[in-house]
């Protein structure tokens, strides 16, 4: 980080002699996450940490992965350096976009935390794919934003306010579909994920996932008069299925309809930079006939 830094510091250095008012961003992201010795930023340069090891599923203060110990200590050591310090969060899983993401136990508190240290701006990273992922591409959208005006708002009336607005009839059931992701992944602390987790984590039991089928059929049932709401019920539920082929592995006639479903729903990518197409050949070489 010290080498980079110090190149960086050199460009800064030349902008500031014909923009003054403007700032160099450079990143502190994997080998260049551990702040530097010897050397600080320019008062022109803002680094912009990137936790991408970190555990994504517990608030990062109560968590013991090594990896988030060590983002922590690298940022209060970066906000020693700095005073326009900001972070690039992620929040979606960039391998399997479609997999249930349940980080609402963190991410809230992860925004006051990086407040609370010297942070001076966040920037969230989700899944920017054509159409999106699980619920969590938009109802994080909704919360995040809020979130980053002011990071003491009450996270469960925000989530609370947008399943109303979003399920209308069918927010009771939608609504405890959330919660149960969101409650398996608290229950088990020493269970972490990141944004690129496979989707066979204890949140995603047999039983999670039996549940989930009962809530989506039920939610499918109160839908039934209204046809805009049970589309948006139905896309959600591609993530409870996305999980179900992972775990079937076969390309039988679930996994095809499947697919057809996610083409109908916009959906463009399962994970990042790839095309369905290239997904498709990819489950057939995992899971061959």
């Amino acid at each position: 980080s010290g080498l980079y830094l110090w190149f960086v510091n050199q460009v800064a250095q030349e902008l500031e002699k014909t923009h003054p008012d403007r700032l160099i961003d450079t990143i502190a992201y994997q080998f260049t996450e551990t702040p530097p010795t010897g050397i600080r930023p320019r008062e022109n340069v803002r680094i912009r940490i990137c936790p991408i090891a970190v555990c994504l599923a517990h608030p990062y203060e109560h968590d013991e992965n090594p990896k988030t110990r060590a983002f922590l200590g690298a940022l209060d050591s970066w906000s020693k350096l700095t005073d326009k310090l900001y972070v690039w969060h992620y929040a979606t899983n960039f391998a399997h976009y479609l997999q249930p993401f349940p980080d609402f136990g963190q991410f809230p508190s992860s925004l006051r935390l990086y407040r609370d240290r010297g942070v001076r701006g966040v920037f969230f990273q989700g899944g920017y794919a054509p159409g999106g992922g699980a619920w969590a591409a938009e109802l994080r959208s909704y919360v995040a934003a809020k979130l980053l005006w002011n990071p003491d708002r009450n996270v469960d009336e925000l989530v609370n306010e947008w399943f109303q607005g979003v399920y209308g009839p069918t927010s009771e059931p939608m609504l405890a579909w959330f919660q149960l992701l969101q409650n398996r992944a608290a229950e088990a602390p020493n269970e972490h994920f990141d944004c690129y987790a496979r989707p066979d984590g204890s949140y995603l039991s047999d039983e999670v996932l039996a549940e989930g089928q009962r809530l989506f059929n039920h939610a499918e049932k109160l839908a039934e008069a209204e046809p805009d709401v049970l589309r948006r019920v139905q896309r959600e539920r591609l993530s409870l299925r996305y999980v179900q082929v992972e775990r079937r592995g076969k390309h039988g006639e679930a996994y095809r309809a499947f697919m057809d479903d996610v083409r109908r729903h916009g959906i463009t990518q399962l994970r990042e930079g790839r095309s369905l197409e290239w997904s498709e050949q990819d489950f057939a070489r995992r899971h061959p006939d």
